[in-house]
């Protein structure tokens, strides 16, 4: 995947969750650009802060967040609840640890009606 020059800094600080950047002007398998502060991604929501449920509601727009974990991996750290917030899963891997390459998640998404609202 290629990337274009980053203008902005693509970490986001969350108090209670890891590796959370905005993945925009990735390039996508269509050449298309993808606009920054449309997708964001991070790790697991289990341990997030009431601080970061207002920044991600609030500061960051988001209102999906959709998860790729497989059904273990979330019966063993929900998510918590972020009022305003829809939760989606999605099985991209399966829980014998096989799964789709971030290209083709990134090409499913980029079909999507466009909005700021993704968190992955």
């Amino acid at each position: 995947m290629k990337m274009m020059k980053n203008l902005h800094n693509p970490f986001i600080e969350l108090e209670g969750a890891v590796n959370v950047r905005d993945l925009g002007n990735y390039l996508t398998t269509e050449n298309r650009v993808i606009k920054p502060h449309r997708l964001i991604r991070g790790a697991a929501l289990n341990a997030v802060t009431n601080h970061d449920k207002v920044m991600i509601h609030d500061t960051l727009n988001i209102r999906r967040v959709v998860d790729f974990r497989t059904l273990a991996e979330i019966s063993e750290l929900p998510n918590q609840k972020i009022e305003g917030v829809e939760d989606i899963h999605i099985a991209v891997m399966t829980d014998l640890g096989h799964g789709a390459s971030l290209e083709d998640i990134i090409a499913e998404v980029a079909k999507a009606p466009e909005s700021n609202d993704w968190f992955f």
